[in-house]
């Protein structure tokens, strides 16, 4: 049994996918994936077998555990797999030796790239579909942070999370559909961040309190 590929796509436009990336999905019989990701990388003649993402992560590693029997499978994720991704739930299932990882480029890369910012001190975390205490938890209040958000803990939601949690007022971004064309970046105050603005697929960068 050969080993299945879980490959980064990147952050949306073709330009900022890998062409390891695009080689690796091109080898595979079965692509897996969210059914727009495996759509767009599927070819012109349309010879590989689509599997979509549905129902639960675990009915669906079940139908990678089936199809890997007899086809070389590809999981194709936006962004990179091991950033809050699907490599978790595969490294739960499957030995690392079942499977290879080809790298993404992140939407949070990319939006740092825009803005000019260096984010090796940045704390990197997730409010999508977690609590915000858990969020907080990987957060220091001197420190930058890089926060990925969901419909239910908005921006303005975290903002007067982390305010009430006695963050220091601070300048940042938020950056939504990074690397699609709809991409718009706005700076904010983390005391000030619209309450009625609808955000979608948006991640939020706050500097660190002594770049005020």
């Amino acid at each position: 049994m050969q080993k299945f590929l879980v490959i980064g796509m990147g952050p949306g436009a073709p330009e900022w996918t890998l062409p390891a990336a695009i080689e690796a999905a091109a080898s595979a019989e079965v692509l897996l994936g969210s059914e727009k990701l495996i759509n767009a990388h599927a070819g012109n003649e349309c010879k590989k077998m689509l599997v979509p993402l549905s129902g639960s992560i675990e009915h669906f590693l079940d139908k990678l555990e089936t199809h890997r029997q007899n086809y070389k499978c590809a999981v194709l994720v936006t962004g990179d797999p091991g950033y809050y991704s699907l490599l978790s739930a595969v490294r739960r299932r499957f030995k690392p030796a079942d499977f290879i990882v080809i790298p993404g480029i992140t939407a949070f890369q990319l939006a740092c790239a825009r803005l000019g910012l260096s984010w090796q001190n940045y704390r990197l975390t997730s409010a999508h579909g977690k609590s915000l205490e858990s969020m907080l938890a990987r957060l220091s209040p001197e420190d930058g942070a890089v926060i990925l958000t969901d419909r239910n803990h908005n921006p303005h939601t975290i903002g007067k999370y982390l305010t009430d949690s006695n963050w220091s007022n601070r300048n940042g971004w938020i950056c939504e559909n990074i690397g699609k064309e709809e991409e718009d970046i706005e700076k904010i105050e983390l005391f000030n961040i619209p309450e009625n603005k609808e955000y979608r697929l948006c991640l939020m960068i706050l500097q660190p309190a002594s770049a005020e």
